[in-house]
């Protein structure tokens, strides 16, 4: 398992607006960033965030398949580490009944 000493932003819904401008202040902030979304490419916005000296790690997640939320989660702690914020800018208008999936802060 690879550890990462920086801390680890997890954006889900890193599209073409807030996510990514989010992303991005994060990654010049010091943080490491994974950055995800349903569909479209990430490699203009990874490779804006590595320009600017930050670092970040792409993954293509439906946030509304709860199956692709957990092992989103899993494949990034096993290869990052443990996420330490979490920001959904998703836009699956679910409420939080409506889903099984939990996330828990630590």
């Amino acid at each position: 398992m690879k550890l990462n000493k920086k801390k680890i932003a997890l954006i889900i819904g890193a599209g073409d607006y807030l996510g990514s401008e989010l992303a991005k202040k994060f990654a010049v902030g010091g943080l490491s960033v994974v950055v995800t979304r349903r569909r479209g490419d990430l490699t203009k916005l990874v490779t804006s965030i590595v320009s600017l000296g930050g670092e970040a790690t792409p993954f293509h997640t439906d946030a509304r398949n709860e199956n692709q939320v957990i092992e989103l989660i899993k494949n990034i702690e096993t290869k990052l580490g443990q996420i330490d914020i979490l920001i959904s800018v998703s836009y699956t208008h679910l409420r939080a009944h409506e889903t099984k999936a939990n996330l828990v802060c630590r």
